[in-house]
């Protein structure tokens, strides 16, 4: 199978799409069995583990640096130990939303066009899809929005198919603002690539 390495601070959303084209899969699910043969990987083995041995990582490797689950999951009871992993993975399992949010697709129009500039492919974000942000932290402009289906596209074709629905944002989204110390309180978490201990 053709390989696609995530970028930094994708979304593994934006990962699995690209794979699926790039293959010729019809959808995650046909992409993951697909994996699952090539890999000589047991029948069930969750999402993350086949794309763990996909990349050559570790299932915590892509839950912390291509999901949202270090917003998610920030304090946990875990750390250190060797269930760590095991939560981390059946969390994400079972939180949809760390792998593809639910709602929509969201991306930054200023970001895109900068990536394409540089004559590198522009792809999806995290940190323009967590939850209740809805500007680009880099451009302080309103993020735009996609349907779902948009994530087996680069950001740069989805302009171009689909209407890009700007998000309605506050009046004040300064980086000194209240709301804009909330957004950078998220990214930190978000760069995190391990819990802190909740003792």
């Amino acid at each position: 199978m053709h390989t696609a390495r995530p970028l930094a601070d994708e979304l593994l959303a934006g990962v699995i799409g690209r794979l699926c084209v790039i293959n010729g899969c019809t959808g995650e699910s046909n992409l993951m069995t697909g994996l699952r043969l090539a890999h000589g990987l047991p029948n069930f083995t969750p999402t993350l583990h086949i794309l763990a041995e996909h990349f050559g990582s570790t299932p915590h490797e892509i839950a912390f640096g291509h999901t949202l689950l270090p917003m998610q999951r920030a304090i946990s009871a875990h750390v250190g130990t060797k269930r760590e992993e095991s939560v981390v993975a059946s969390h994400v399992a079972s939180s949809n939303i760390s792998f593809r949010p639910k709602v929509e697709a969201r991306s930054c129009i200023e970001c895109t066009k900068a990536d394409v500039d540089a004559g590198k492919p522009s792809y999806w974000r995290r940190v323009h899809n967590m939850q209740t942000v809805d500007w680009c932290l880099d451009h302080q402009v309103p993020l735009v929005r996609f349907p779902l289906p948009a994530f087996e596209l680069l950001p740069a074709d989805a302009i171009r198919i689909y209407d890009a629905v700007p998000c309605l944002v506050p009046s004040t989204i300064a980086p000194d603002s209240v709301l804009g110390r909330y957004a950078e309180l998220l990214k930190r978490w978000l760069d995190r690539n391990h819990e802190v201990y909740c003792q």
